[in-house]
């Protein structure tokens, strides 16, 4: 790897545009301070510079950051381009998520083409109202996190996926579901509208996880009582949230991953558990695999638990349970 030219070698007019935009700048911008095309060629042919599209220099010849990348995807959409979807979503915060290519939203009409590049890929997206949902002060400029995970999700590859980004972007602090929903309020053809509406419900109720997320789609499925999720519930020994509490009939459901199986958190799960037992709650352990993959084992044994406390299922939910039961024997 060649090594990073210091800003020391640019010409003092080009050190603060430099420093402002990491060493990503336009062509435009060169030949506004008296750097033609001459002189463009002059440092790329001798590695001093690099080109990253017909539009775009970068002002090294090392490794290019994701910032600088998002840089190159600002500046070749141009001055009314706004970064995007899941690109907005890693600058703003959002761990597990990234994305190779570079997300930019541009005004509907514009015909701007995708920028393909050993180093870096523009994707440019049309849309009428590129402007709206921009974080104030930054730059480049970039769709708040509640606009880019809602439309992030509505395209994503799956729905497991769209429903994870949502729940992963509340569970991380960087958004709240009211912000998503207001947003999602505002945009009535957006694909998958529905499911993105119930899940940012099912999140803003306290299913962060995307296990905890299917087993509350698989409750309302069947017609199962909703449960409270992520109750707090204080002791004397310590205070617990309950992942799934159904409090009329005293019973908790907890979905477990497999950080429960670590030793330590399998001996807090059983003290937590013969505390909770010693109050009256009958609690039921369900793994995530069990909800994911065998979601109709997950309703059932939630619903005997329920029965064995004097639950009475409405006539519907008791003909899906009868059916559950026979598919599953």
């Amino acid at each position: 790897m060649q090594e990073l030219v210091s800003s020391r070698r640019m010409p003092a007019t080009l050190r603060w545009m430099a420093a402002s935009q990491d060493l990503v700048v336009t062509r435009a911008q060169l030949a506004a301070l008296g750097i033609g095309h001459e002189g463009v060629a002059a440092r790329t042919r001798q590695g001093v510079w690099r080109d990253l599209g017909p539009r775009v220099v970068v002002l090294h010849s090392g490794q290019v950051t994701q910032r600088q990348r998002a840089w190159v995807g600002f500046l070749h959409a141009g001055r009314h381009s706004v970064l995007a979807g899941p690109t907005a979503t890693e600058l703003g915060g959002l761990r597990g998520y990234a994305a190779w290519e570079i997300s930019v939203a541009v005004p509907h009409g514009s015909e701007l083409g995708d920028l393909e590049h050993p180093l870096v890929t523009v994707r440019v997206h049309q849309t009428r109202h590129p402007a709206q949902s921009v974080v104030p002060g930054r730059t480049p400029a970039r769709h708040t996190m509640a606009r880019a995970v809602v439309e992030t999700a509505s395209t994503a590859a799956d729905e497991d996926l769209a429903r994870a980004l949502l729940a992963a972007a509340v569970q991380q602090r960087l958004v709240r579901p009211s912000e998503m929903d207001a947003f999602l309020e505002t945009r009535r053809t957006m694909p998958r509208r529905r499911l993105l509406r119930e899940t940012i419900d099912d999140v803003a109720g306290g299913a962060h996880s995307l296990p905890e997320l299917e087993y509350a789609r698989a409750l309302r499925r069947a017609g199962l009582p909703e449960p409270t999720r992520q109750r707090l519930v204080r002791r004397p020994h310590g205070s617990y949230y309950l992942d799934n509490d159904f409090e009329p009939w005293l019973v908790t459901v907890e979905v477990n991953g497999s950080q429960h199986d670590d030793a330590r958190a399998r001996d807090y799960d059983d003290e937590r558990r013969g505390r909770l037992q010693a109050g009256g709650r009958l609690v039921v352990d369900l793994s995530s695999y069990v909800v994911r993959r065998l979601p109709r084992v997950a309703v059932l044994r939630t619903a005997d638990a329920l029965l064995s406390r004097g639950w009475v299922p409405p006539p519907r939910c008791a003909t899906v349970l009868q059916t559950y039961r026979q598919l599953t024997a």
